[in-house]
């Protein structure tokens, strides 16, 4: 019996397990594959790593911005380096008026002619619209107009002259008329007497001393037309024509005034030579100066050649004298003033603080000693002294 029913069991346990094992056994075990899909699904996790690489080009990009950081601080800095040396000179530029002195000309300025147009080579232009009246650039022309009191037998007087700038051509060649350069300046007047010239007003030191030369020679004929010759026969032919020079330090505009410096007159004839010059301490920032030629008697040739005119310094100015209390500062440089304007305000604050420290304002140099003075003995004790800070 048992070992039909062991022989039955083990009969029958054979049939059960291959019906078992192909149907259930292997569809239960085929989902594992999908298991063994969840294990490879934490994979892809593995694989979120690669945005790391993404992340790194942007900590790469960090060292990029540095650089650039780099050349913004190097401008930013420029600027504090060109404040710094702009910053000296503007204290240094009220200094120098702070001495009180007159403005000295350099020393190339002797021998330069202060004139414009001196020579008479620059243009000329028509004065007063008058074809008789042609005036080199930079000059006014002037003449006077009225009786003549040397002469009784002259009705007409002094009338105005006819007036040109002439060049080295001819008929100005035989006798030479221009003395250098290629021109040179006319004014004649015919069968009538003149008295005239030009003027200009020059910019000039005060207190300067000044010399005016030039060079000239007249025409003088009444009873020939030879350009060679003048009539000198009598003493009244000898003295009708003259030239002369003349400044005015006050740098007036009229030739006949008071203030007027003229220097001698002289006689000259036929061939330049140079007119007596003439000197002058200008007593304002401007002189003027005068060219003249006059005559005497209406001859019939009456005609003044004019060149190389002259201005020049012949002594510099002197600086002009401080008031007294001012005297100590005339040799105070720009540092020295610096101190003094700090000397000045330190002698404020010490009449309240009884102290004084120079350096904390950037003077090197320590105030003035403050003057002590005594004050009457006290009543009925000894006498007490006080300092009074100035």
């Amino acid at each position: 019996m048992l070992a039909a029913l062991l022989t039955g069991c083990a009969g029958g346990q054979p049939t059960a397990p291959p019906t078992a094992a192909p149907t259930t056994l292997p569809p239960t075990w085929t989902p594992p594959p999908s298991a063994t899909a969840s294990r490879t699904a934490p994979a892809p996790p593995r694989s979120t790593p690669t945005p790391f690489p993404t992340v790194g080009p942007t900590r790469q990009q960090r060292p990029t911005t540095a650089p650039t950081l780099t050349p913004t601080e190097t401008p930013s800095n420029t600027p504090t380096a060109s404040l710094t040396p702009t910053a000296p000179p503007t204290p240094t530029i009220p200094f120098p008026t702070y001495v009180y002195t007159t403005p000295q000309p350099t020393p190339n300025l002797l021998g330069v002619n202060l004139l414009v147009n001196g020579g008479f080579e620059g243009g000329a232009h028509l004065q007063e619209s008058a074809a008789e009246v042609q005036v080199p650039d930079g000059w006014t022309a002037w003449w006077y107009e009225g009786p003549a009191a040397h002469d009784d037998e002259n009705d007409v007087g002094y009338a105005r002259p006819e007036m040109k700038v002439i060049r080295a051509e001819h008929p100005f060649l035989d006798p030479p008329r221009v003395f250098e350069g290629s021109r040179a300046v006319l004014f004649f007047g015919a069968f009538k007497v003149i008295d005239g010239g030009y003027w200009q007003q020059v910019p000039v030191m005060r207190g300067a001393r000044l010399r005016l030369t030039g060079w000239a020679h007249a025409w003088s004929n009444n009873d020939g037309d030879d350009p060679h010759r003048s009539q000198l026969i009598t003493a009244d032919d000898r003295i009708n024509a003259s030239v002369q020079l003349g400044v005015d330090p006050t740098g007036g505009a009229m030739a006949l005034g008071v203030d007027v410096v003229w220097g001698p007159a002289a006689h000259i004839y036929d061939r330049y030579a140079q007119v007596p010059p003439v000197e002058v301490t200008a007593l304002g920032d401007y002189v003027t100066v005068f060219v003249r030629g006059r005559t005497l008697w209406p001859f019939r040739n009456n005609d003044f050649y004019f060149d190389a005119i002259r201005l020049e310094y012949v002594a510099l100015p002197l600086a002009t004298p401080l008031p007294p209390k001012l005297q100590t500062r005339s040799a105070a440089t720009a540092s020295g003033a610096a101190c003094e304007s700090v000397w000045a305000t330190a002698s404020l604050r010490a009449r309240r603080r009884r102290a004084t420290s120079p350096r904390r304002w950037g003077c090197s140099r320590s105030p003035p000693a403050p003057a002590r003075l005594k004050r009457p003995p006290a009543r009925g004790g000894s006498p007490s002294r006080a300092r009074r800070w100035g």
